[in-house]
């Protein structure tokens, strides 16, 4: 058969699964036509692949299902993926409160309340995501003042990962403006607490410059 949207939707759950398994593809045919004969007759027709789901969340598990299937018409189509539970699950819905747009529109308290339980699921995520996706949207976040105290820790706990060339590069000179403020009181605390990590990922010019 022609190339068609399921096709794309197929592919679609190979790289979800990939995400969510830290993992490859649900299998891989090694260039060899009898393994895919195999993947097909026995992992996705007897939903043999499914066992490596056990440990996902159950909205996760319940979109792969419908979309790393052998037959196209039993597939999600793109309209149906996106009214899927999926998008309500904790790890998407959390990056979709980190878009710009979306944490703007909401309430101070709304937003440090986020911040506060963001350290729970940053584990979840990849350090690739939390480095691409996350730290930036925490850095562009750290110019209002007030939410400073619940932006550092978890600015600090993706750094933790970093090497000390990526935080000088990525993340401290997003940082190294916030040593000036004198307001709010909570922020210069957040700041003093930080030191020990500034002090281990800057050399010791650095790590005084930022001080003065």
């Amino acid at each position: 058969m022609p190339p068609a949207p399921s096709n794309d939707l197929y592919s679609l759950g190979c790289i979800l699964h990939a995400i969510h398994t830290h993992s490859g593809p649900p299998f891989s045919n090694r260039n060899s036509l009898s393994n895919l004969r195999t993947n097909i007759e026995e992992g996705l027709s007897h939903h043999l692949i499914a066992s490596q789901w056990r440990k996902l969340a159950d909205d996760v598990r319940e979109v792969l299902a419908s979309l790393v299937t052998r037959y196209p018409n039993k597939r999600l189509t793109a309209k149906q993926f996106l009214a899927s539970r999926y998008f309500e699950g904790l790890l998407v819905s959390t990056l979709r409160f980190l878009e710009r747009d979306s944490f703007a529109a909401k309430s101070s308290e709304a937003q440090a309340g986020f911040l506060k339980g963001l350290g729970t699921v940053l584990n979840q995520f990849s350090d690739k995501v939390n480095r691409r996706k996350v730290l930036p949207s925490l850095l562009e976040e750290t110019r209002k003042h007030n939410l400073v105290p619940f932006l550092l820790p978890n600015i600090l706990h993706i750094a933790t990962m970093m090497s000390p060339d990526d935080f000088r590069q990525e993340v401290l000179p997003s940082l190294k403006p916030l040593f000036a403020i004198k307001e709010p009181p909570q922020a210069v605390v957040a700041l003093i607490e930080s030191l020990p990590v500034f002090e281990l990922k800057c050399a010791p010019a650095v790590f005084r410059d930022g001080e003065s």
